[in-house]
């Protein structure tokens, strides 16, 4: 559908007021002689196009997939607010979202003053109304992907529709946080929400000419961008080194352009996003009877530092299930890396087994892989669910539990055995640094004070025994050993020291547990732990669990068997 050209011109001086880099795109528009209506990609014919007709065939492209006016619209992200302005004057009910205030400040003057826009962010975004459309034109990589869809699907209408027009990630292989949406995770989400997509376009090869066409203007213009909007050389060399990164990510394929419509299936759909601790009293009818007591307090206690990422399932304002994460720092390979640990998941008993995988996938999505905030995943899976194909997960090694029978009583010869103190910040974090620098080859979870504190003397409930392990002849700290007393034996929870000390570390615990008229020690041990540990012949090796590796990080070849992990590397 072609759309007129808007009748009425912004102040281009008001285009100077834009954040950056939106003042610099505003400006080389300006420079380019091209009106400054739109600061979104083009979807060009050929590479020399008009950038502006280019624009304005994006807008086309929208409404093309449009009810009839007077539909209620609403725009999430409205830019300068000439495609409000041409669906008011189309006769369609629409209002318009922007969270940045000089976007508002154009829109407004474009719009007057009888326009219903907003200044807030969408997360925020408060109203009784319900839409037959709601349009995201290059705002929804800005938006939380949990905040956005079951946002969107509760403000539709039943049978209303979403229009998604916007750059996306088609693939990572970099650790970190992605700054687009992957169209695969967009779908599958839409889809548990209920919403079905009814229309999709790849348009990366007319979108991408739009990043080569301002690359080429601020070549053209830098030294004009410079003085006049007063921005530093290092501010525009970044975004220089952005714009040549883009460009490099349309060119092999790691960043496309897509327009997806979305339509709402009906009323009774299930909402699907983060749980809060609002929550906790929902969830507590969710958890097992003895550990309602205690959900609680270790929720809390996870959640500390924000740490705690949960996602949850509501039907008619019921939880439905719920699944949980909390993210620990690792040296991966000797480089400073952050993983997930998996923990608890809980559902109704109507609740299928698929609604619970369609959960968990939900949450492996946003926060485990390449381009996501943690790069691989960890926990123990049962070994009912080694011999057959994970839905999530691949295995990446076992972990075994190691049993042995306790020491004589008597001291160790080369060693004695001292209750770590409260003022040992500074052994604790040399004994870490040590442990870290033999890193290279393997996946270890960082444990300095900071992370000895937080994870075992500030732990609710079950105290832990934390020992150091001193040389007898120079007092010098060799390693620190953290405990917990069980009824008949003591477990080997965790060890910080070099890795070649940490049998030294059992013959301390196997030496507590005989001060203490315990039976045995026992421990979980990956791999690479169980390996150190031979010098000591364990009295029983029982495989216990394996280690999941998430599909869309590292493969399992290249972390398998490479995990260092004991009991304190995951809580309950």
């Amino acid at each position: 559908m072609k759309v007129s050209r808007p009748t009425n011109q912004s102040l281009p001086v008001m285009y100077e007021t834009l954040s950056f880099p939106l003042n610099v795109y505003a400006k080389l528009l300006q420079l380019d002689g091209k009106p400054v209506d739109y600061l979104h990609f083009g979807l060009f014919e050929t590479a020399d196009e008009d950038v502006y007709s280019a624009q304005q065939r994006s807008t086309d492209l929208i409404f093309d997939h449009l009810p009839k006016a007077p539909a209620s619209i609403l725009e999430v992200g409205m830019g300068l607010g000439t495609l409000q302005k041409i669906l008011l004057e189309k006769g369609y009910r629409a209002q318009g979202i922007t969270p940045d205030r000089p976007q508002y400040e154009i829109a407004r003057h474009k719009l007057g003053d009888s326009a219903t826009i907003h200044c807030t962010g969408f997360e925020t975004f408060r109203t009784e109304v319900r839409f037959d459309t709601i349009i995201s034109q290059e705002s929804a990589q800005y938006i939380d992907i949990l905040e956005l869809l079951p946002k969107v699907n509760s403000l539709l209408k039943p049978g209303g529709r979403f229009i998604l027009l916007d750059e996306v990630c088609l693939h990572s292989d970099e650790p970190g946080n992605e700054a687009l949406h992957n169209p695969r995770h967009i779908k599958f989400l839409a889809c548990a929400l209920g919403m079905e997509l009814r229309y999709e376009q790849d348009l990366a090869l007319r979108a991408r000419y739009s990043m080569n066409y301002l690359a080429q203007r601020l070549t053209r213009y830098r030294e004009i961008i410079l003085r006049d909007l007063e921005i530093g050389e290092e501010q525009l060399r970044e975004l220089e080194t952005a714009m040549a990164r883009y460009i490099s990510r349309y060119r092999d394929g790691g960043y496309g352009y897509t327009l997806m419509v979305f339509g709402k299936a009906g009323k009774d759909v299930p909402h699907v996003g983060y749980f809060s601790a609002e929550g906790l009293a929902g969830l507590q009818e969710l958890s097992p009877p003895r550990a309602k007591q205690r959900l609680t307090s270790l929720w809390h206690w996870k959640n500390r530092e924000k740490r705690l990422k949960a996602i949850a399932c509501w039907q008619k304002g019921r939880l439905k299930s719920y699944s949980e994460g909390t993210l620990r720092d690792i040296l991966y390979f000797g480089q400073f890396q952050s993983a997930m640990q998996i923990g608890k998941a809980f559902s109704t008993e109507a609740q299928s087994a698929a609604a619970d995988t369609k959960l968990d996938q939900i949450f492996q999505q946003r926060f485990i892989g390449y381009g996501a905030p943690c790069l691989l995943a960890y926990g123990c899976f049962k070994p009912d669910t080694a011999d057959q194909a994970h839905p999530l997960y691949d295995s990446a090694g076992r972990l075994s539990k190691l049993r042995w029978r306790r020491a004589k009583k008597m001291p160790m010869l080369r060693y004695k055995i001292r209750t770590l103190d409260e003022d040992d910040v500074v052994l604790v974090d040399t004994l870490w640094q040590r442990m870290a620098d033999h890193s290279g080859d393997m996946i270890l979870g960082v444990r300095d004070w900071d992370y000895l504190r937080r994870r075992y003397l500030e732990y609710p409930g079950k105290g832990y025994i934390l020992l150091k392990l001193l040389r007898r002849l120079n007092a010098q700290a060799v390693a620190v050993v953290v405990l917990k007393e069980e009824v008949s034996c003591c477990q080997l929870v965790d060890f910080i020291g070099a890795p070649k000390n940490l049998p030294a570390g059992l013959q301390a615990a196997r030496r507590y547990a005989a001060s203490r008229g315990l039976d045995e020690v026992h421990t979980l041990a990956s791999d690479m732990v169980s390996a150190l540990l031979k010098a000591a012949p364990a009295t029983s090796r029982e495989a216990q669990c394996w280690i999941p590796a998430g599909r869309d990080g590292p493969t399992p070849a290249e972390i398998n068997g490479k995990w260092w992990l004991m009991p304190g590397d995951w809580s309950e």
